[in-house]
């Protein structure tokens, strides 16, 4: 793209190429998959001419709207580096000429790539009150048929509606005789305490009375048992793979959660789902690679609801953000309540190395590098904490960010030992924007065949205090050797 004289010359083949790879692109069932030949080209067209290739992509923003062509824009946008993707989507979000739909479109995107939009003030700009109707309709829909991310997120636009709006929009939805329809109705009768939950009931049991297919999903994924259920030994890495697929027809319902909830700088619990064919579901996951040593194992669907809920109870105790699609949520309610020993036998054979005497110190280290106080606490020997399991989490969490703690680990030497054993483990780390030194003797010890921490003393063997909350973070590390 050039410019002369003020106005802009296009490069019209090269935006005719694009065109082309993206209507190739979009033709092929298999668009999921992003190693497909289009999708490569185009990825290489846009790392060689990004200001060209950006120009090309805000064109497609004046063609007729098509759902599936600007998700395919979306992801071009957000997973590319384009210089200017920001400024460009704004000029079609406010430019009154492109259709109402694909401004819409284009405030979804920048609010992806992290831009502050507030979609109430564009929405009560659009030409046309039906372009809104059919905005949360095709979204809502979309969201509903692939499993997207977005699905809470709408649902919370929605409560914001005003309330005639959502009138409208609730009734424009029980007239359309479909099973997406009966959806979309089924999901906001799970809005409890909304004026509309009954509303949306009545008319999700009325559309199945006239005959439109329905089966809740909740009920369904209960009563029939999920075809895949596998989660990773990789929890001494202060995260967890957990992978449920239910079949229906030839098609495979999965999810994918990530279990980043553990150490301090977690991002929460995050989660993929889609609807793929059965075959290409177990070609994928058996070929995939991911960025770990972890590997998937078979396990069973209560181990995995235990294993959920409890990573969303250490998230939570440290303010991190829990992702779980309401279609989903049953899975960590309702569950016979565990002891704090279940919960560490749980996590404990998450472990892909045997927790012996020097692999238990590298992971108790790695704990306390990371902040991960679940598995402190499950490195501990049972019952020599004083405190519960998530009343020692919460406590530390919220105690490492008050008191802006950081550590780090120089190394450690052990002596050896037939069922006892000390490590001397020197320390660093920093406490209040202030840098220490420490020493600590460690205590590893086995019990019924299996190795835990029985103690932590100082340089002087002195052992050191448990975090009660009357003890500050300095007391529990003691004194340092320097700063």
């Amino acid at each position: 793209m050039s410019s002369k004289k003020g106005a802009v010359i296009y490069d019209l083949r090269f935006i005719q190429q694009v065109d082309d790879l993206l209507n190739d692109a979009l033709s092929r069932q298999d668009l999921q998959q992003i190693n497909t030949q289009p999708v490569n080209q185009l990825i290489k067209i846009m790392e060689a001419r990004p200001e060209d290739f950006l120009s090309a992509l805000m064109m497609q923003f004046r063609k007729p709207y098509d759902q599936k062509r600007l998700n395919f824009l979306a992801w071009l946008m957000t997973e590319g580096d384009l210089p200017g993707v920001e400024e460009a989507l704004y000029r079609v979000m406010g430019n009154p000429k492109i259709p109402d739909m694909q401004r819409m479109a284009a405030a979804t995107i920048l609010t992806d790539l992290g831009e502050n939009i507030d979609k109430e003030e564009l929405l009560l700009s659009l030409q046309d009150s039906m372009s809104i109707l059919r905005y949360y309709y095709d979204e809502y829909l979309r969201a509903i048929a692939d499993e997207e991310e977005n699905l809470d997120k709408l649902t919370e636009e929605f409560r914001d509606l005003d309330e005639d709006l959502q009138i409208e929009c609730i009734e424009t939805m029980s007239q359309k005789k479909t099973k997406r329809a009966a959806m979309f109705l089924w999901l906001l009768s799970l809005h409890q305490e909304e004026w509309y939950q009954e509303k949306a009931y009545d008319l999700h049991r009325k559309l199945v009375m006239l005959g439109v297919q329905f089966l809740d999903p909740v009920r369904r994924m209960k009563e029939t048992p999920p075809i895949c259920m596998k989660i990773s030994n990789s929890r001494e890495d202060c995260l967890v793979l957990m992978l449920l697929g239910w079949e229906t027809e030839d098609y495979v319902e999965y999810i994918y959660f990530y279990l980043n909830a553990y150490m301090q700088d977690g991002r929460g619990i995050q989660y993929n789902c889609e609807r793929v064919p059965v075959k290409q579901f177990y070609a994928y996951f058996e070929h995939a690679r991911f960025n770990t040593e972890a590997k998937l194992q078979n396990t069973e669907l209560l181990t995995c609801r235990y294993l959920l809920a409890d990573a969303a109870a250490i998230a939570n105790a440290g303010r991190r953000v829990v992702e779980i699609p309401m279609k989903y949520r049953w899975l960590i309610e309702n569950l016979e309540e565990k002891s704090d020993l279940e919960y560490q036998i749980l996590n404990r054979s998450l472990y892909r190395n045997k927790l012996g005497p020097k692999n238990l110190l590298t992971v108790f280290c790695r704990g306390w590098g990371s902040q991960d106080w679940g598995m402190i606490w499950d490195l501990y020997e049972p019952n020599a904490a004083p405190l519960a399991r998530m009343e020692y989490v919460s406590m530390m969490s919220m105690r490492a960010l008050k008191e802006k703690l950081n550590f780090s680990f120089v190394g450690f030497q052990m002596a050896e030992g037939k069922n006892k054993r000390t490590a001397v483990v020197r320390l660093e780390y920093q406490l209040n924007d202030g840098h220490y030194e420490a020493i600590w003797n460690v205590l590893v010890s086995r019990v019924e065949a299996e190795w835990y921490v029985s103690e932590i003393c100082d340089q002087h063997d002195k052992p050191l205090l448990f975090p009660f909350p009357e003890n500050s973070m300095q007391d529990i590390l003691h004194l340092p050797l320097k700063h």
